[in-house]
């Protein structure tokens, strides 16, 4: 029997929401990204953000796995602050004990983590907020002031290599061929026998179209290969040799070389390593890369095809699935986008096998290729299967979900959602229809909204003002921040004045993509005056989304300052950071203060590696 375990998840839907449903996942591989260390103080190590190599009780610090489309929404994100060990994740040998205090936060934008299908967690409830926890001798963690999430499943897979990607542009037409790209470092050293201690960086590559590629690089798995000496260290330089766009996905081929160093010099022969191809997840509902026109299947798409059939690939993703091969199942579902969107029949047929009971790990899949995939046959198969009451509800709320996600929803994919956010004997599927509505309307406002559209949104706003249950409201903040709209700004501002922190909390973090100064000052006055300091840690998660100009950094500076707690001066160091620090940048007084007066010697410690350029 496996062994329960309690682990902390934030999670938000749309792109820009935070929501409270269960969510069943299969086994599978786990892909998470490094991330600079964002632990709090008191609970941190001397070897920050270590990677062990072959022992069981692995330490381990992420950040963010992103993927956006064109015109700079992004899709889905992953963001693990904190440390945990393996044997939190898997029954404990006797005698050992797990007994430390962590903080954590996951931030999941856009979907689940069967986004990275297939994956590996079993969620039984979902929380909100930064956690604070603490494991036990058994391998568990227990939430402090929150419901516990129960997972099961295999982490066996965190051993593999793990990668991460951003797009974030502006330009509605990514289809042009990316400029050459070149390197950035990444440093391993020595620290004990089994363990590489690790400085993450972030490059930025501009593609020709002016897009911002980020990309963050890290390996499990080195095994034997490197046996250093104590005064060794290891200097990885990841070259990006070309990226480009692909079946809506961007495909980075990064070529890592690896330096050994001994005693401080650098004259030691570059040993090529491998190579890797980053794709995004396409095993999710992730809306493609490429403009809305690139719908149109390309010759290379229907070469890439082969004349496939739908049972066929149906059979190779269970297979996969089955195997736990993520390789297998992203073709499988990529080559099924690819004939959805040339063969309406095949999604009538995945429709069909969806409702004969398809297990969810599959189905849910399948119905990420249907909303990739888009247009208006997608769009009737996917809101028949929303309105199946028959249907498995799990399997249903992922219909919701990826009904929310497809491109340039038509008034039908509004309207569906609307009714299922308005009727409150939906039960468990309301949250998520609320916050894929915000989601949807996002999309419809980039193809010129509507009059259903501009109903819907009302609709939300009434939603703000009249929830019953903190839940309700707390998902209609996030759904109106879902929307990125100025319009929605006095409504989230009112859940700001709540007195449930939940509330106050998914208001602030709505604010993150609402543009204006004004909205950057509630946000700063959030982090000076909320009593709660997850809430103001929240408020430090919307500033990583907003342009950081100088009266922003005026203000965040401020209420480092005042800041009470190490965890949110950290949180506000590591928001102003997360894509690299720029000494010309307004974040400089920010940094240059922590690292020369914060009382927490951990974070000083920080702020001087970024002053001195010693933090990649």
């Amino acid at each position: 029997m496996k062994t329960k375990q309690v682990l902390p998840w934030l999670l938000v839907a749309g792109g820009v929401s935070t929501f409270f449903l269960a969510r069943t996942v299969p086994s599978g591989a786990f892909w998470l990204a490094p991330n600079a260390p964002a632990e709090s103080a008191q609970d941190r190590d001397a070897e920050e953000d270590r990677l062990a190599i072959e022992v069981p009780h692995l330490t381990y610090q992420w950040r963010q796995v992103a993927v956006a489309k064109a015109r700079g929404v992004v899709m889905w994100s992953i963001e693990l602050k904190g440390e945990l060990d393996l044997y939190q994740l898997a029954p404990a040998p006797a005698g050992d004990t797990v007994g430390r205090t962590h903080s954590a936060e996951v931030r999941l934008l856009q979907g689940t983590p069967e986004d990275m299908a297939p994956a590996i967690l079993r969620l039984r409830q979902r929380a909100e907020s930064p956690f604070r926890f603490k494991t036990g001798a058994d391998g568990s963690i227990t939430l402090a002031g929150f419901p516990e999430i129960e997972q099961d499943g295999s982490w066996a897979h965190l051993r593999s290599t793990l990668a991460a990607l951003q797009v974030n542009s502006a330009a509605p037409d990514r289809t042009g061929e990316p400029s050459t790209v070149g390197p950035c470092q990444v440093n391993y050293t020595q620290t004990k026998p089994t363990v590489l201690s690790k400085k993450s960086t972030r490059c930025r590559y501009a593609t020709a179209q002016g897009a911002q590629v980020e990309v963050g690089l890290a390996t499990f798995g080195l095994h034997g290969e490197l046996t250093l000496d104590a005064a060794e260290r290891i200097v990885a330089s990841h070259y990006v040799e070309e990226t480009n766009f692909s079946e809506g996905a961007l495909i980075v081929t990064v070529t890592t070389d690896l330096k050994r160093i001994r005693e401080g010099t650098a004259k030691n022969p570059i040993k090529k390593y491998q190579d890797w191809k980053l794709f995004p997840l396409d095993g999710s509902h992730l809306t493609t890369l490429k403009a809305k026109a690139s719908r149109e299947v390309s010759d290379d798409d229907r070469e890439r095809l082969g004349g496939r059939t739908y049972p066929e690939l149906l059979n190779a993703l269970s297979t996969a699935i089955d195997n736990q091969d993520v390789d297998g199942a992203r073709e499988a579902v990529t080559l099924l986008t690819i004939l959805f969107r040339t063969n309406p029949e095949a999604l009538r047929l995945a429709r069909a096998e969806i409702q004969r009971g398809l297990p969810v790990n599959k189905a849910e899949p399948l119905m990420g290729a249907m909303s990739m995939a888009s247009g208006p046959e997608a769009e009737s198969q996917l809101i028949e299967l929303v309105n199946d009451q028959g249907l498995d509800p799990e399997t249903r709320e992922y219909s919701i979900t990826h009904l929310g996600s497809v491109e340039s929803p038509s008034d039908d994919v509004i309207s569906t959602l609307a009714a299922l956010s308005s009727d409150e004997t939906s039960g468990p599927l309301r949250p998520q229809s609320i916050t894929s509505l915000g989601n949807a309307l996002r999309r419809g406002a980039e193809s010129g909204g509507s009059e259903t559209q501009t109903q819907a949104f009302e609709q939300l706003i009434e939603l703000s003002k009249t929830a019953s249950t903190p839940i309700d409201k707390a998902n209609s903040m996030l759904a109106l921040g879902n929307t990125a709209s100025l319009k929605a700004f006095p409504a989230i501002v009112e859940g700001l004045t709540s007195t449930d922190p939940m509330v106050r909390h998914s208001a602030v973090f709505a604010l993150r993509e609402v543009p204006g100064a004004e909205v950057d000052g509630r946000i700063v006055s959030v982090m000076t005056s909320d009593p709660q300091p997850e809430v103001r840690m929240a408020a430090s998660s919307a500033i990583s989304y907003r342009e950081l100009n100088a009266p922003l950094a005026d203000g965040i500076l401020k209420a480092v300052q005042v800041e009470p707690e190490a965890a949110v001066r950290d949180a506000a160091l590591t928001a102003i950071t997360q894509g690299g620090f720029d000494p010309d940048s307004p974040a400089y007084p920010i940094v240059d203060w922590v690292a020369n007066n914060d009382p927490d010697p951990t974070l000083r410690e920080r702020a001087t590696q970024f002053l001195t350029g010693s933090d990649t």
